[in-house]
């Protein structure tokens, strides 16, 4: 029992880390942004309540906001518009610094995509 209880204690700080990491505005660094010219700079948003703000800037500013689940080095992020579409992020690596991760829907290149903690 004792130690079921401590395995318990344990997966959750792992699980309860991970999320911390995750939490915070990453930005794309704009030197990196070559692949698609248009884009300026791409940020994310993830906040402690499960949402998240997504800002594309273009000539002009995209702001798109939903809900995100983050689990197994999976990111699924839903949108707040009529399609309430699912965008799927694998992580490739995550840490208080960086996130670098590949969009595994259909619609989206599978490039992988590094975005940086950013300092508030």
């Amino acid at each position: 029992m004792r130690t079921t209880f401590f395995s318990l204690i344990f997966l959750f700080s792992i699980l309860s880390y991970s999320q911390d990491v995750l939490i915070g505005k990453f930005c794309s660094n704009l030197s990196e942004q070559k692949t698609i010219s248009t884009i300026q700079e791409r940020c994310i948003t993830f906040n402690n309540d499960g949402s998240f703000a997504e800002e594309i800037r273009l000539d002009v500013d995209i702001i798109l906001t939903g809900k995100y689940l983050f689990s197994d080095n999976l990111i699924a992020l839903t949108y707040d518009d009529e399609k309430n579409e699912t965008s799927i992020l694998k992580i490739i690596k995550i840490s208080d610094k960086k996130i670098v991760f590949k969009y595994l829907s259909k619609d989206r290149s599978s490039k992988k995509i590094i975005l940086y903690k950013s300092i508030q």
